[in-house]
């Protein structure tokens, strides 16, 4: 009977998991241990040991603790990243329990032992970021997972980890580069082009933007390899979740010195620089422009809606050139204008027929469909021919 329960609990947070998310929005699995904030930026962030929950009801199943201020650091991110970028958001997946109690950085029954409850909440973990990894690729064809955690190690530095240990960055570049096609960014090596050296100790790497604005990183131009300190070069997930085995979603594994995050004299200036930081990343190494500005006109849940209801369809997303619009009842649709990423406007279709077909350069475009009733949504649509 206990068992039947377990499975249909578990069929009916597939059914949760699988269904319209709203952007911004908080969403939990079973007993709340994880959480997911949808996004709408192709930047993917979490803490698989942020938590401090230690129900009694669960056994613990890990030997060791929480990393100190990855919550805050999380929660900083989460709100600092759309004040930069005019409101958009990026999407964020909490474990908020203990560490010894459940630790999703691992397969299945090492990170959550046998009891039923954390199993279910690893299959959630990595479902929510399955659910974000899909909608990033829907809506920008690429992206990049950055698990965030903490460090105590002596060197009093962050750590930036794409999947090269350090005994090949104590090498130096020639080894490095041998190991070009086993990291957690293979997609941004081959399909985007970006120099691997670049991105490992360059001065646009994660780590030279850090080291720039004061904080002591490695990689980086200053400390190029780890030497005799500490370093950790990726966790379970970000090869899980990286491009090693394919895909257009990169990953970092960020090990911040915890004094950075939970000292108040560095914690709002640390994740401050740190989401500047991943923005500017982004923008360099993927080509994207994430400002929300552009669009002119924030949506609304009523927006939402007629996107849901399918009145409006564009497709396919990313597109080579050929967008393809059909709509549902022409008679409601006053205009559809194309939008670049600059705000200036390539397209418009006025009294648009029931099919339409548009092409387009290279780059990353907004749909904006107006309604006759003055109701207004938008679509992003990525081009690569």
């Amino acid at each position: 009977m206990r068992r039947l329960l377990v499975l249909i609990i578990a069929w009916l947070c597939s059914i949760s998991l699988s269904a319209q998310y709203e952007v911004g929005k908080s969403y939990f699995g079973i007993n709340r241990y994880v959480e997911y904030i949808p996004g709408d930026l192709p930047i993917i962030l979490s803490s698989p040991h942020a938590g401090d929950w230690k129900p009694d009801t669960l056994p613990d199943v890990h030997n060791r603790g929480k990393d100190n201020g990855t919550m805050e650091l999380t929660l900083l991110l989460k709100d600092s990243i759309p004040e930069i970028l005019n409101g958009c958001r990026p999407h964020i997946i909490i474990n908020h329990l203990h560490a010894s109690k459940f630790s999703p950085v691992h397969e299945k029954t090492e990170a959550a032992g046998n009891h039923p409850w954390t199993r279910q909440a690893w299959d959630e973990f990595h479902e929510y970021i399955d659910s974000a990894k899909a909608k990033v690729i829907r809506d920008w064809g690429k992206g990049h997972y950055f698990e965030l955690h903490g460090n105590g190690h002596s060197d009093a530095w962050t750590e930036v980890g794409l999947g090269i240990s350090k005994a090949y960055l104590n090498q130096g570049d020639s080894a490095i580069l041998s190991r070009e096609k086993n990291t957690t960014v293979v997609n941004l090596t081959t399909n985007e082009g970006v120099d691997l050296l670049e991105l490992i100790n360059g001065k646009t790497s994660l780590g030279g933007m850090l080291i720039n604005k004061g904080w002591k990183s490695v990689p980086s131009p200053i400390f190029s390899s780890p030497d005799s300190g500490g370093f950790f070069y990726a966790g379970w997930n970000t090869w899980k979740h990286g491009s090693y085995h394919g895909g257009t979603i990169d990953a970092t594994h960020l090990e911040s010195y915890w004094a950075f995050m939970v000292r108040t004299s560095n914690r709002y200036k640390y994740a401050g620089d740190v989401a500047h930081s991943i923005i500017d990343f982004m923008k360099i190494h993927y080509g994207l422009d994430l400002d929300c500005s552009v669009l002119g006109q924030v949506e609304t849940l009523e927006t939402l809606e007629f996107a849901k209801n399918e009145h409006v369809r564009i497709y396919p997303n990313p597109s080579n050139g050929e967008v393809f619009i059909q709509i549902k009842n022409p008679q409601e649709v006053n205009k559809i204008d194309v939008i670049n990423i600059t705000g200036t406007r390539v397209s418009s279709i006025t009294n648009p027929k029931s099919f339409q077909h548009v092409e387009i350069d290279n780059g990353f475009y907004f749909f904006k469909v107006l309604y006759q009733n003055n109701k207004m949504e938008s679509r992003k649509i990525l081009i690569q021919h």
